[in-house]
């Protein structure tokens, strides 16, 4: 499970929401996530958000399975002419140029690094629509 996975299990345990999508988007350094939740304790869910997204905490155990994810990822997608054309438009887009062997690249990730960027992450900035269905 990446961040999207551990949130949604902990909202699961709380019983806060029932079913939930989550998306994302980036581009170089700036990166929007966004969930749909199905909740009846929409006020709840919100603040349990806010309070949790300000709260990752990714065990070592977490990282490692996440880099083995990756990893199968980045080798299922070479399987793909259509994958390896978003892999490389999006490496010119965000870097200017091709990024070559990223398997190499994700196994030197560690944990110490990746505890010192999540830190980094500015969650001020969060917007919240609530739709209901019509009653």
């Amino acid at each position: 499970l990446g961040y999207s996975g551990l949130l949604a299990n902990y909202l699961i345990k709380k019983q806060l929401a029932s079913n939930m999508n989550f998306y994302g988007s980036r581009y170089k350094n700036i990166a929007v996530y966004y969930g749909f939740f199905y909740t009846d304790k929409e006020d709840l869910l919100i603040e349990e958000i806010k309070n949790k997204s300000l709260d990752i905490n990714i065990t070592k155990e977490d990282f490692a399975r996440l880099k083995k994810t990756f990893i199968a990822n980045a080798i299922v997608n070479s399987d793909s002419v259509e994958s390896m054309n978003d892999i490389i438009v999006d490496q010119l887009i965000d870097y200017g140029d091709v990024v070559p062997d990223i398997i190499s690249k994700i196994r030197t990730l560690d944990y110490d690094t990746c505890k010192s960027i999540l830190k980094k992450i500015d969650f001020s900035n969060i917007a919240i629509v609530k739709t209901s269905n019509k009653k």
